[in-house]
């Protein structure tokens, strides 16, 4: 994690700060922990307990002014800024008409 730090720091003068959520009682610590840190934004990545405590994540993003992308559409739908993602929907799609194809 270092080596990306320092590579979006040289790159666009940017400090990372990795914030880990191993629990749903960890997300308002993390943003304690942004806000603390003078952070000017937020970016999510695909995570199971992530995308349960959407509609908190979306909450807090909104209170602490931090504008966040989310990896999935359903952020959005639950009130977040903007997602950045394959549709999963259209991926079970070309699936199943390869799936199709094959049998």
């Amino acid at each position: 994690m270092i080596r990306e730090s320092e590579l979006a720091l040289n790159a666009f003068r940017v400090k990372l700060q990795y914030l880990d959520v191993l629990d749903s009682k960890d997300i308002e610590a993390a943003f304690r922990a942004a806000s603390s840190g003078r952070a000017n934004g937020l970016l999510t990545l695909p995570s199971g307990i992530l995308i349960l405590q959407r509609s908190k994540i979306v909450e807090l993003a909104a209170k602490n002014r931090l504008p966040a992308i989310l990896p999935f559409p359903e952020y959005v739908d639950a009130g977040g800024l903007m997602s950045y993602s394959a549709s999963v929907t259209d991926m079970y799609r070309r699936a199943a008409t390869y799936v199709d194809k094959i049998l």
